[in-house]
């Protein structure tokens, strides 16, 4: 009789209960990997994000700068409504060119060439159009449309920029 009594006071996890709580952890973390997974998407699209709207201000501040350093365009050098766009800035003391090549912008001043588009994003167009005022047909500014990619993401920007120093 001691022998009976002692058996059922003893408690045992079964196979079923041990079963169970392995199918309630593996979905426990499967839901926490997706969950991982999903925030790294979401990283990862915010870092191409970044990315690009970095890319777009440093170049929108460049040509600012260098419009606001220009006496006037060169019309006849530079190469409009084309999408290997090329323009050519007259400053006082020399003149700044920027193109597109190799799917990156490359701007020359004083001999020298330098990208100014990162490595891991492609320009595809570099389009220039003129700006004119006037009967007398002198660009004034340009229009410049731009396209670019990194990865599967894509991004177009167009931006206005008009001479501030006139030549007289």
């Amino acid at each position: 009789m001691f022998n009976l009594t002692l058996r059922h006071n003893l408690k045992a996890v079964t196979l079923i209960e041990i079963i169970l709580y392995l199918a309630l952890f593996g979905v426990i973390f499967t839901s926490i990997l997706s969950f991982a997974s999903n925030v790294d998407d979401v990283n990862q699209f915010t870092k191409s994000n970044y990315n690009f709207d970095k890319q777009i201000v440093f170049f929108d501040q460049h040509l600012k700068n260098s419009f606001n350093q220009t006496m006037g365009i060169d019309a006849s050098g530079s190469v409009f409504n084309s999408d290997n766009g090329m323009i050519i800035l007259n400053t006082s003391t020399s003149t700044i060119t920027y193109r597109l090549e190799n799917s990156r912008i490359i701007v020359s001043a004083d001999s020298a060439n330098d990208f100014i588009s990162q490595v891991d994003v492609d320009i595809n167009k570099f389009y220039i159009e003129p700006i004119t005022m006037g009967s007398e047909e002198t660009i004034k500014g340009v229009r410049i449309l731009l396209e670019m990619s990194k990865d599967n993401a894509k991004r177009s920007i167009s931006a206005s920029y008009i001479v501030q120093n006139d030549e007289p």
